[in-house]
């Protein structure tokens, strides 16, 4: 079935305002923002260790906490207690409210049973008192004050015997774009420091790897590093779901851990399809700030298209950054290789300069279908900010 036809809200720049910083145990030093926090704690076989990590509020205001966090093995680490806030056992996160200047804590509980590497992972947000982002209102101000950082707890195991649990080696995948939802290929290269042998790599689901020099051989699943300490690899990843998770790279006597991760300063959240599965939505985010609110039509066959109605120049058709379709002035066609294709509508940069609601529609004589379209344009994203988000004290 083709699918042309939606209705489209678009909003050139609005913002949240949030800021995380964090810090580690009981000494609270404050990161710099966008920045990969981690933490590293250790427990004995056999036992079930108490463990701990402090977050701190940094601001002068008081701030709304939101912590979101995974856990690798839910049997081996457990989440207790905190006084962060509320701990949801069956959302997984915690909200609260952190005073200036404050710290809390999060107590957890590491009972490891083999020499094995877990994490935790917490996606964290302090979501500063609006009032006070409005009584100093920039644009500045706006993107730097919604940061939301990673924090990394690595808990290592340890024997009797002072053995402990394999090192984290860490490898970023740094793209243009992160999408959510929606299939995308990744791809990084990394040099890793590696003994002599033949390794393996383990449970690596949607990863491939392959060898770009002569210090190493890849095949399959299987590393042979030839040159000590020099092998330089290329991953790539091909996921919907662009989140940090672990693989172990394993030889007959050594075995390490390997923390995968996503970072991208534009990301593209939310794709859902409507209820007649026609429509798919995503909010892109461009550090920090939500930039517009699309929604993305699925074609399934090239087609022919025009504009028309009262505000038919204040917009025009775009392929999204997602399998995007190639767009002229009057059709669009699928890539080669492709199924299917996205498109979307923004506001033509004539459009953007002034604020207005437009609407307009987009009609094909191919598949006989009009796609109605609707938008406001917000010029001045401070003058929209202010009169949205400012009048009305939280």
């Amino acid at each position: 079935m083709k699918k042309f036809l939606f209705t489209a809200l678009f909003v050139s720049v609005i913002a949240g305002c949030a800021d995380d910083k964090s810090t580690n145990g009981g000494s609270s030093t404050t990161p710099p923002t966008d920045e990969v926090i981690t933490i590293s704690n250790e427990a004995e076989i056999g036992k079930t260790s108490n463990l701990s990590f402090t977050l701190k509020n940094p601001h002068n205001v008081k701030a709304s906490v939101y912590i979101n966090f995974n856990l690798t093995d839910n049997v081996k680490l457990q989440i207790k207690n905190t006084t962060c806030g509320t701990l949801s056992s069956s959302s997984n996160n915690i909200e609260g409210i952190l005073d200036a200047g404050q710290e809390c804590t999060i107590n957890y509980t590491f009972a490891p049973t083999d020499l094995s590497t877990e994490m935790i992972l917490l996606n964290v947000e302090y979501n500063k008192d609006i009032t006070a982002l409005c009584n100093n209102l920039t644009l500045d101000n706006i993107k730097t004050n919604y940061i939301t950082n990673i924090v990394k707890v690595i808990n290592y195991a340890k024997d009797t015997n002072g053995n402990k649990s394999p090192d984290v080696i860490e490898v970023v995948f740094n793209s243009d774009y992160i999408a959510y939802s929606l299939n995308k290929t990744y791809t990084t290269s990394n040099t890793l420091t590696l003994e002599k042998g033949i390794y393996n790599f383990v449970d690596y689901n949607n990863l491939s790897i392959k060898a770009l020099d002569s210090n190493c051989q890849v095949s399959g699943s299987n590393l042979e590093v030839l040159t000590e300490n020099a092998c330089y690899l290329e991953f790539t990843s091909t996921t919907n779901n662009p989140i940090p998770y672990m693989i172990k790279l394993v030889s007959t006597d050594k075995e390490y851990i390997l923390q995968l991760s996503y970072s991208s300063d534009t990301e593209y959240y939310g794709t859902y399809k409507n209820p007649h599965g026609e429509i798919e939505m995503f909010v892109q985010y461009t550090k920090g700030i939500m930039e517009n609110y699309i929604e993305a039509v699925e074609i399934t066959s090239a087609t022919d298209y025009t504009i028309a109605g009262t505000n038919a120049d204040k917009f025009v058709v775009k392929p999204t950054p997602y399998d995007g379709c190639t767009v002229t002035a009057s059709n669009i066609s699928l890539p080669i290789g492709k199924s299917s294709c996205y498109i979307t509508a923004d506001f033509t940069d004539a459009a953007k300069q002034t604020d207005g609601n437009y609407t307009a529609q987009i009609s094909s004589t191919t598949t006989g279908i009009t796609l109605n379209i609707q938008g406001t344009a917000v010029a001045n994203p401070l003058d929209y900010f202010r009169n949205n988000m400012c009048t009305t004290k939280p």
